[in-house]
């Protein structure tokens, strides 16, 4: 369990009008991911990177300030991703488990592959990993899904969830397959324009079926 509590007051990385963190507070974390993994001189790459890349201070309104009348805005910077960046995903239409997002960054230092099971905190890390890593795919999921580990065989993964989710807390092996989120959930999807592409690319379709341990129901 990581919780990087620290870096995160240093970089005062919090938004005033939505719940989610600043780039500041991205970068915090994305720092506390990577530096037991990666050598100095990846790291102070994406540093420079990221600070090339924030835009401006820009006015935003968050889901907080879209709560009052009239809606409360910011000042905050924003992460421009690399030109050749390009982010798709399944296009599931509503709620939140089963939605799956592949970025991948051509130029990207480091040709490997990371994979992130995760809420909507460690979505906001995807244009920042893409900085240092080719290939990223996001699953919105609360569980470990071995069946997405054996067919996309990344060099790294990260789990992250916020502290809701821990309120009651169903065992991995209750879990459905990932892939099976929409249909269970009754969920229509509508792919973007190349997640056919970066699915195949990314996802050994013989290995989904392997080592899933499921049961058929979501929780």
């Amino acid at each position: 369990m990581l919780y990087p509590i620290a870096g995160l007051r240093k970089a005062q990385g919090y938004h005033r009008t939505d719940t989610h963190l600043d780039v500041a507070g991205q970068v915090a974390v994305v720092e506390e991911l990577l530096t037991p993994l990666l050598p100095e001189s990846d790291l102070a790459a994406y540093r420079r990177t990221v600070t090339e890349r924030q835009s401006p201070p820009k006015p935003y309104v968050g889901d907080l300030g879209v709560k009052f009348d009239p809606p409360i805005s910011e000042l905050t910077p924003k992460l421009n991703p690399d030109k050749t960046y390009i982010l798709s995903g399944n296009g599931m239409q509503g709620g939140n488990d089963g939605l799956m997002l592949i970025a991948r960054n051509s130029t990207a230092p480091r040709n490997e592959r990371v994979l992130l099971f995760a809420d909507s905190y460690f979505r906001q890390l995807i244009v920042h990993l893409s900085l240092t890593f080719q290939d990223v795919v996001f699953c919105r999921t609360r569980f470990f899904h071995t069946e997405m580990l054996n067919a996309v065989r990344p060099s790294f993964v990260f789990c992250g969830l916020a502290e809701r989710y821990l309120s009651r807390v169903t065992l991995d092996q209750e879990r459905p397959h990932f892939l099976s989120y929409p249909y269970l959930l009754g969920r229509p999807t509508n792919p973007d324009t190349n997640f056919q592409e970066l699915f195949a690319d990314n996802i050994d379709a013989k290995a989904l079926a392997q080592n899933t341990q499921i049961s058929s129901r979501p929780q």
